[in-house]
């Protein structure tokens, strides 16, 4: 179970994930009301994955735009499929219903993610461990102010970093033998030390009331090809909240990589990036209805700014940095 807002309209919502067998689940939503109300609990939607065989499902901003995106894990392929989501759009206009048949016109709602990541076992079938294992919300990994993609199967705890970058490569790997057991329960605990950087306890079967504490942190890379993010006028997503282009495939290297720090965050917010581009750079602050609330411009040389987040309203906001022809985001979160 998790409470997030999954059709961004301000209001809580209660999701329930169920796992029938190992080739089939669902997801329902029960959709909260204006006012921190009870939800009415005939305001369900509920999404199934048998047709598709989907094992195990997670909302999660893997895109960092502030509005969740649906990850389901298909089992039997060893695949896991990106529904990117679109403020205002409800569970089933997202996905569909999962049991749609085939349209020969338009395809199948449930057949067009916007990314797949093949697990291990998809690219190596000498992989160890066990498949079908459910998703897991560890949150982000490298502190880049996107959700990241987690998955678990013994002996091998995998992380697959969000963003444009989001493709098959693993970004971070735990092993649990190391420990001498099997991880049997993990949650992310956020910081807890002051440290600026979150803690993950994994709970582990090396004995009786085991808990190992790792830490998540920037060293964490992030792989792969870069991809274009859904466009605003397409079948999925929705721009970042106060951006309205979304951004365009380049090269790792070419990339701003753009950080916030703390995050979340109650006073100052760091943001550091790389100088990636020529003329100078602009700073755009949004809150989650697109409303703009800071916009800076920069030298072509800082590769640094500091926001004040003291006095603004508790909730989710975009950062968009430009510099000449390329762009990054970051999601921050105001507490």
């Amino acid at each position: 179970m998790a409470v997030l807002d999954q059709d961004c309209d301000g209001n809580k919502d209660i999701v329930l994930y169920h796992s029938e067998d190992s080739d089939s689940g669902s997801v329902s939503v029960l959709y909260g009301t204006a006012g921190n109300n009870l939800p009415d609990t005939t305001n369900l939607k509920t999404v199934h994955f048998r047709r598709p065989l989907g094992s195990y499902a997670q909302f999660l901003d893997l895109t960092g735009d502030g509005v969740p995106e649906l990850a389901i894990c298909y089992g039997i392929e060893q695949i896991v499929r990106i529904y990117a989501g679109k403020s205002g759009q409800r569970i089933d206009e997202q996905y569909g219903s999962g049991d749609d048949p085939a349209d020969p016109n338009h395809g199948r709602p449930w057949a067009r993610p916007w990314a797949e990541v093949w697990l291990p076992y998809k690219l190596n079938d000498a992989w160890p461990g066990v498949p079908f294992q459910p998703l897991a919300d560890l949150g982000d990994a490298n502190l880049d102010g996107v959700a990241d993609l987690w998955t678990y199967a013994h002996p091998f705890l995998m992380g697959y970093v969000g963003g444009h970058a989001l493709d098959s490569m693993i970004d971070v790997l735990f092993d649990d033998r190391i420990w001498g057991g099997q991880v049997l329960s993990m949650a992310r605990l956020g910081d807890i030390d002051g440290s600026g950087m979150p803690t993950v306890a994994l709970g582990c079967s090396a004995g009786t009331g085991t808990v190992i504490f790792t830490k998540l942190g920037d060293s964490v890379p992030s792989t792969g090809d870069y991809r274009e993010l859904p466009h605003p006028e397409g079948y999925h997503c929705a721009p970042a909240s106060g951006v309205d282009t979304p951004l365009h495939p380049r090269d790792a290297e070419h990339a701003l990589r753009l950080t916030a720090v703390p995050n979340p965050s109650h006073g100052e917010v760091d943001l550091q990036w790389d100088a990636a581009g020529t003329g100078p750079a602009t700073l755009l602050l949004a809150d989650a209805s697109g409303r703009e609330v800071r916009h800076v411009q920069l030298p072509a040389s800082d590769t640094h700014a500091t926001f004040a987040t003291a006095g603004l309203p508790a909730g989710v906001y975009v950062v968009r940095l430009t510099i000449g022809s390329r762009s990054a985001l970051a999601k921050i979160i105001v507490q």
